[in-house]
């Protein structure tokens, strides 16, 4: 294939000849990593004994009021000292509540831990875009630095192959907060923390003021070490370094920082917990380094929402795992495997065999677990500035054969695996990672319980490997993806599509392209779709619309509906009925510094001679065309039953033509119009014309709506869709997000009050998206560009697209739970049992709750299969008590 010659690991090379031969492992080394967030806390003895000569009284006393606040939502004693629980940050501020994970078990510092639900990453949580964010930086990163980290622990493994010939063996560590570090359970010291037992809320030892000046980032880390290990601390083997991390508390004086716009409360400090540097060295001809890549070749399984580079290697002493699938009736899960092979492999085979039940007599056929592989893209060009920012205003996404050339030039560089095609490779090149995928489809008659069964990885040059594989299936059954209740809004573009592909627009070779884009989106249970209606919209259509107006001779206007008819058939093929047909009938908004495009439509003469004419309300030929126009496209929409689906937009922070409204009203009644503004009632634009508008879609977490639920958003009359673009308080994505964050966003939306999400690009490629429009520079905006990717024959899937579908399928789970109890039928025992399945599920990600796009914190998907494992099956409890 295409990829077959890539890149033999120069980093790997340079690692065996340009490493310290005494260091066995530092913090580039793999780590195990387990995070705790919490609300951060001002230090009570600093606040106790300065804080009136710090903040004054009127500082001190909303100091306070805030903590008291907290203190009642806690539901702590009445008793509780104020100055115990201040906290740096705002009440009500929802999206600032983390729910802390429970402490890791007492022997997790030992070799005998399991930790293979941890997250394994090669780099240390830092909370921001920056690898490590230091005090120079808050002025322009203040927004993406997350302080609510406050506590953190690691593992990683080194072998020792006789522990007799060790002649030193040390470790040092560099952080914030307090730090105590162990080996096989042994405690080897501490730094900055109160001695004997740490209870659940011991924090490291304060900072002084001076630590918080603009000029003072050296005094932000602290060492302990070089520590030297005992002999007698050391296994033959396998031996384990684990590192505990405890936030200090806030000094006082940061409540006098300037208020974040976006966030509120005081602008954060420093990160007060963190692991900078950790490096364990020594001296034997038996103790191997970590950061060497081995000599063998190495197959594993690996998480789905671990980005896989070329560089990756399995590290010493972790297991090479087993595929685990965990999932429901009719669903689809998936799972990866990692290829890196010693030389080079070639004729690569992946053979799952059949499933067999445990205690059991299911049988599930091999064929149930497709095997496919990934594309490599270079490592350097998967960012914003190559595929569009945050806002999809600069997109950027390559041309086809920008494609092919930016694939060619992953020889010899790093690169990542995110896009699925469906052939396997020719070969795989020495010391380069290859990821595949696998999908399990469990037939909806699929009998429930445990499966066993075996992958065998084989190739011309390697011994056959076996991997084994476990599936749970609980007893509930998922909805087809066409009877989906979530809202999925996944954006089609066809003008993206033929652009890329450089086809005749509308042609049959674009519907055949558009038929996999479909296909996929089908997948994901889709209904939404945008149809242009004016010229220059932001789907980047230029002069053209699905929709054909002609002037007859007489003056009356007809409109051609054969285009749109073979669109919106072709998505129900594959996608159900729609929920959302979003005709796009307005500019997004007025702008003094940029003005939005005039509202133009094309009108033929019945010779075929186009005109072009402005539609705004008031202008000669405007009432004329929207009564015309509105009147004929809800019959023809009446007539194929999907009147109940079609909306006009769509504005966002203002109405361009708020006459507009009233004039499609008489036309079209009772069609209902979008919005997608920063909040719900911004400016009260829209609290003052409800009866108009029936979708928004926004980036706030309530923004004042008086009607807004917090939870259970498919209860919500109006219906209420995510917009998760940076600077949001619910949640926040961009193109290049790491897939966990796609996973944990549908629950998201349905636990904070919306019915789904929209504005993620399924196919904006080609730099398509706004380039036909003036777009004033705080837009809304759409966060994903492309959730596809363009194939030889049309889209195929991105793991990101994969961990979103599943999403999907837990919030199917979520609905069913939810309405089951709300219909007080449910048994008052299991109901109990649910609740707190569905409570557990979404605190297990709600640290994302007012995240600015953080990589680190959408790396931290520990947990998740077990979260899955426990919905799916509180679903099949309720589906039992409902019998």
């Amino acid at each position: 294939m295409r990829w077959a010659a890539l890149f033999v690991s120069l980093q790997a090379c340079l690692l065996v000849q340009g490493a310290d031969s005494s260091v066995v492992l530092n913090q580039d080394s793999y780590w195990r990593q387990y995070y705790r967030f919490e609300i951060p806390r001002i230090s009570p003895a600093i606040l106790r004994a300065e804080g009136q000569a710090l903040l004054g009284a009127k500082g001190m006393d909303q100091a306070r009021k805030n903590a008291e606040s907290w203190i009642k939502y806690y539901g702590l004693h009445a008793q509780t000292d104020w100055q115990d629980f201040a906290l740096l940050a705002t009440r009500g501020a929802r999206e600032f509540i983390p729910t802390p994970s429970p402490l890791p078990p007492a022997d997790w510092t030992t070799a005998a831990f399991d930790d293979s639900a941890w997250v394994l990453m090669d780099h240390f949580f830092q909370g921001g875009r920056l690898a490590q964010v230091t005090v120079e930086d808050l002025g322009q990163y203040e927004e993406t630095v997350d302080i609510r980290l406050q506590s953190a622990f690691y593992r990683a493994r080194f072998l020792v192959d006789d522990p007799e010939k060790l002649s030193s063996l040390t470790i040092k560590l560099v952080y914030s907060g307090g730090a105590r570090v162990f080996v096989n359970g042994r405690e080897i010291g501490r730094g900055h923390l109160p001695a004997g037992e740490l209870a659940s809320d011991a924090a490291g030892a304060d900072y002084d003021a001076k630590a918080y000046a603009e000029s003072a980032a050296a005094l932000t880390r602290r060492t302990l070490g070089p520590l030297t290990i005992p002999a007698t601390a050391i296994n033959k083997g396998c031996n384990v370094v684990a590192v505990e991390i405890r936030a200090s508390h806030i000094h006082p004086l940061v409540l006098k920082n300037p208020i974040q716009p976006n966030w509120g409360g005081p602008r954060r400090p420093f990160p007060h917990a963190r692991l900078f540097e950790a490096e364990l060295r020594g001296a034997s001809s038996g103790l191997r380094s970590v950061l060497i890549p081995p000599a063998e070749t190495q197959v594993w399984v690996e998480d789905i929402h671990r980005r896989i580079k070329s560089t990756d290697f399995h590290p010493a002493g972790e297991t090479a795992g087993t595929v685990r699938f965990v999932g429901a009736k009719n669903g689809a899960f998936c799972a990866q495997l990692v290829v890196r092979p010693a030389a080079v492999l070639t004729s690569i085979k992946i053979s799952p065999s059949e499933l067999v039940q445990t205690g059991g007599t299911g049988k599930l056929p091999a064929t149930a677990i497709s095997v496919a592989a990934l594309a490599p893209y270079p490592s350097e060009e998967f960012n914003l500035t190559k595929l569009g920012d945050e806002r999809g205003l600069n997109a950027t996404f390559p041309s086809t054969p920008e494609l092919a050339r930016a694939e060619a030039s992953a020889a010899g560089k790093p690169h990542i695996f995110d896009h699925i095609v469906s052939a396997l490779p020719a070969s795989i090149p020495a010391g380069a990672a290859q990821s595949f995928w696998l999908r399990l489809s469990v037939p909806a008659d699929a009998s429930p319980g445990t499966y066993a069964g075996k992958l065998e990885v084989s190739a011309q040059e390697m011994q056959p490997v076996g991997i084994p594989i476990s599936m749970e299936v609980a007893d509930w059954d998922m909805p087809a993806p066409e009877k989906f209740q979530t809202l999925v809004g996944c954006e089609e573009n066809p003008y993206a599509v033929a652009k890329q592909y450089a086809v005749p627009l509308w042609s049959e070779k674009h519907f055949k392209l558009l038929e996999a884009s479909f296909k996929e989106l089908g997948r994901a249970g889709n209904k939404w779709l945008n149809v242009a209606v004016l010229r220059n919209t932001e789907l980047g259509n230029k002069e053209d619309s699905p929709i054909r107006i002609v002037r007859k001779r007489d003056g009356s206007l007809t409109f051609d509906y054969t285009i749109l008819d073979k669109y919106l058939d072709l998505a129900m093929k594959h996608c159900g009925a729609p929920a959302v047909v979003h005709y796009l009938v307005e500019h997004g908004m007025k702008s003094a510094a940029t003005p939005p495009a005039v509202p133009e439509v094309t009108i033929f003469d019945e010779a075929g001679r186009a005109q072009v004419f402005s539609v705004r309300t008031g202008a000669p030929p405007s009432a004329e065309f929207w009564k015309a126009f509105g009147a004929s496209l809800l019959a023809h929409m009446k007539s194929k039953g999907l009147e109940h689906a079609m909306f006009w937009g769509a504005p966002l922070e203002t109405e361009e033509d708020p006459g507009l409204k009233t004039s499609l009203a008489g036309a079209a009644p009772g069609i209902g119009w979008t919005a997608g503004p920063h909040e719900m009632m911004f400016n009260g634009t829209y609290a003052k014309n409800e009866q108009f508008y029936r979708l928004i879609a926004d980036i706030r977490y309530q923004g004042g709506w008086a009607a807004f639920r917090d939870d259970q958003g498919w209860k919500s009359k109006t219906i209420h869709l995510l917009n998760p673009r940076v600077g949001g308080t619910c949640f926040a994505l961009h193109t290049t997000s790491f897939p966990f964050a796609f996973r944990a966003m549908p629950d998201h939306c349905l636990a904070t009050g919306h019915g789904g999400f929209t504005r993620l690009a399924a196919d904006d490629w080609a730099s398509t998206h706004f380039s036909g429009m003036a777009v004033p520079k705080w837009l809304t905006g759409i966060p994903v560009l492309f959730l596809l990717w363009p194939g030889r024959d049309g889209a195929e899937p991105s793991v990101r697209f994969e961990a979103l579908r599943e999403g999907i399928q837990e919030v199917e789970a979520r609905i069913f739970i939810e309405k089951a109890l709300d219909s007080g039928k449910v048994p008052q025992p299991v109901a109990a049992r649910a609740r707190t399945v569905l409570h557990e599920h979404f605190s297990g990600t709600d640290f994302f709750l007012g995240n600015s796009v953080m990589h680190s914190l959408e790396q931290n998907w520990c947990g998740w299969q077990e979260r899955s494992r426990k919905l799916f099956a509180a679903a099949a409890e309720v589906k039992a008590a409902l019998k």
